[in-house]
């Protein structure tokens, strides 16, 4: 909300001119790899920002503010597993989907990966072996079907 011209609390909190990361993150590997994997600039700060008060031990509000932008998700579409779109071939050395994997997940299904793929801020899932979830941003490449 603005009111009388004046900018809101959130866009002051992102701008560019007056946002400086308050730490280094370069021990905390799950924070540099949600950090990476944030779209905008203003979820990396935000995820900077909240990892930078959990390095010193800063204790949390009970209600942290999220800056960034949300989608509605289909709830047929999540609890069909999605919108198939056939199998690719995949490799160790060359990940198809490439955000984010859970392996040895032995409640795995189509519809359950899609869920959390689609909670984590992706647009793609997929099973591999059953019980591995590749979560990614990109649509797989239609020469590896």
């Amino acid at each position: 909300m603005r009111m009388f011209g004046q900018r809101s609390k959130e866009d002051l909190a992102t701008d560019n001119r007056f946002w400086k990361s308050s730490c280094q993150l370069t021990d905390n590997k799950d924070a540099i790899d949600a950090i990476q994997r944030a779209k905008p600039d203003q979820c990396k700060k935000e995820l900077t920002y909240v990892a930078c008060m959990a390095k010193v031990n800063v204790t949390f509000p009970d209600f942290i503010p999220n800056l960034c932008p949300r989608f509605s998700e289909d709830e047929n579409l999540l609890r069909t597993g999605g919108k198939p779109l056939g199998c690719f071939r995949d490799s160790f050395d060359g990940r198809i989907l490439k955000g984010f994997v859970r392996h040895d997940w032995d409640l795995n299904s189509p519809s359950l990966c899609t869920r959390m793929c689609s909670r984590a801020g992706f647009a793609f899932s997929g099973v591999q072996y059953g019980v591995e979830c590749f979560c990614g941003h990109d649509m797989p490449d239609k020469k590896l079907r």
